[in-house]
């Protein structure tokens, strides 16, 4: 049975509605009433109803605003809205609310109850059904995945070929060629911290991994497995004067580069083994370890994708890392300063400068790293060790300067939102702090309440005196402002500028972002001349 919270400030109404029809019957079970729109929000994080039944005309908090915060914390739920009120401004927001019916209570009788409550259980059940599948699926293939990260770690242990290749074929990879290429690849750490949350690194590389595994469709022989901290890509091939395999390993990497660029708007950097290695099988996960040893054997050429000769490329490295105290010390000015320009100076001059000397990357890199941690010092402006393990991690010198400007430009940041801010109240100082720091995800008016210690109640009615407006009008508001500057300031797309601000959908966000606004994020692109 599905779960029913019927919501009336007439207690006589509650009564009523429980006794108008058979419930049961229609596979509904009233598992709570109330005439309080707090109690029921209560009552709903509690019980988890499927359905809603409410009055619009609540106090404290109107039907509307329950809705939507209900909405908003569970979206799947339908409801159903009844008043006494036959105004159309109460039916218009309750359509733009996508709520299931909206009753009048005087003219309501038992058939017209059924028929909407009939309608609702229809769509849950088509949502169940829907989840269902979506679950099955995901089952399986999360059944998949396991059995093919299984298999790629047996393939980079060795073991017999017959055995190996049968294995291959039991997962539907037909290697029915003699020969093998393989290629690593790696996003861009810098990429992924300017866009995204440190926690969103996994997700990243899966999204890598899927886009991978759904173009290798259009290139025979591409096998790609997601070997945890990267990408692994294989092409099975017969070697042939007519076709050149290494020509079409490296288009369909150009590909996915771009294809990574544009969905994720992240970059990637892959090392491709020479055609001229063909690989057997069961050399495959020699190749895979030597490749990633030698990780840092296109530091300083930068190329978005490097093929290993055969014996690996000679490193002619400077065994130190100096050279650049000059450079180091226009940093911690820029910093001081609140000087960008002068920033992208030091970091330009620290470029040239490593490109020509070519220091041993790793001590460079610690280098960098300790340098970031004397800024931090001397400024107090201490955020953690995300940055600086994806700084020892990193392969190319431009995603190395990348994650150093960041940080650099987070402490210059720091401090200027530690500066005085007169001009705005200050507890929606801090109220716009919180936001800004919990950007990417859904805040609602009990998250702010109990950061300030105030009753969740009490704090909507507070925060209604002292702002002029609801609070939910308010969050989208200044996150449509985050959104604008993000849409005219970055390349980002849109989509990704609707995640970073926490919207998953972009329909919604840009329905938001026009309300907000006053045209869509497209639109407004496209008037900034950014598209």
């Amino acid at each position: 049975m599905y779960k029913v919270l019927i919501i009336d400030d007439d207690v006589p109404m509650l009564k009523y509605l429980k006794q108008l029809i058979d419930w049961n019957a229609l596979d509904l079970q009233i598992v709570a009433d109330t005439y309080s729109s707090v109690k029921a929000l209560r009552l709903f994080d509690e019980l988890r109803p499927d359905l809603v039944v409410s009055d619009i005309g609540l106090p404290q908090m109107d039907g509307l605003e329950l809705a939507s915060e209900m909405l908003r914390r569970r979206p799947e739920v339908r409801v159903i809205f009844l008043t006494c009120h036959e105004d159309f401004h109460y039916a218009q927001k309750a359509l733009k609310l996508s709520v299931d019916d909206y009753l009048i209570k005087d003219e309501l009788t038992a058939d017209q109850l059924a028929q909407s409550l009939e309608k609702s259980v229809r769509l849950l059940r088509a949502a169940k059904a829907q989840t269902e599948q979506l679950t099955y699926r995901e089952d399986w293939s999360r059944h998949a995945n396991v059995l093919r990260d299984s298999f790629f770690k047996q393939l980079l242990r060795g073991g017999d070929a017959a055995y190996l290749t049968d294995s291959a074929a039991r997962l539907g990879l037909v290697w029915d060629k003699p020969s093998f290429l393989l290629a690593l690849g790696y996003v861009s750490y810098y990429d992924v911290l300017s866009r995204y949350a440190h926690k969103d690194l996994p997700l990243i590389r899966y999204g890598v991994a899927n886009i991978a595994a759904e173009l290798a469709g259009e290139f025979e022989g591409i096998t790609t497995f997601n070997d945890g901290e990267g990408l692994a890509v294989l092409l099975n091939y017969r070697p042939s004067l007519k076709w050149n395999a290494q020509e079409h390993l490296l288009a369909f990497l150009a590909k996915l580069q771009a294809k990574c660029k544009e969905f994720l708007g992240v970059g990637t950097t892959f090392f491709a083994s020479s055609s001229a290695d063909k690989l057997a099988v069961t050399e495959i996960g020699a190749a895979h370890r030597r490749m990633a040893a030698e990780r840092y054997v296109a530091f300083y050429t930068e190329h978005p994708v490097t093929v290993l000769p055969a014996a690996g490329l000679p490193q002619a490295y400077h065994p130190g890392a100096g050279g650049f105290e000059q450079e180091y010390a226009e940093l911690s000015q820029a910093v001081r300063d609140h000087e960008e320009a002068l920033l992208e100076k030091a970091l330009a001059g620290i470029r040239r400068s490593a490109l020509e000397l070519q220091p041993e990357p790793a001590s460079f890199v610690h280098q960098c790293a300790d340098r970031l941690r004397l800024v931090e010092l001397q400024y107090r402006a201490f955020s953690g060790e995300t940055l600086y393990a994806c700084l020892q991690q990193t392969l190319t010198l431009g995603d190395a300067l990348g994650l150093m400007g960041l940080k650099l430009r987070q402490i210059m940041n720091g401090r200027r939102l530690g500066e005085p801010q007169a001009s705005k109240e200050p507890k929606l100082q801090t109220i716009d702090q919180y936001i800004a720091q919990h950007l990417a995800e859904t805040i609602t008016s009990i998250d702010i309440a109990t950061h300030l210690y105030l009753n969740p109640s009490y704090f909507s009615r507070y925060f209604k005196k002292l702002s002029g407006e609801n609070f939910t009008d308010y969050v989208h508001r200044y996150k449509m402002k985050i959104a604008a500057d993000l849409l005219e300031k970055t390349k980002d797309s849109i989509e990704v500028v609707a995640l970073r601000c926490g919207y998953s959908d972009r329909t919604y966000f840009s329905k938001v972002f026009k309300k907000y606004i006053g045209v869509t994020p497209g639109e407004y692109k496209s008037r900034s001349g950014l598209m």
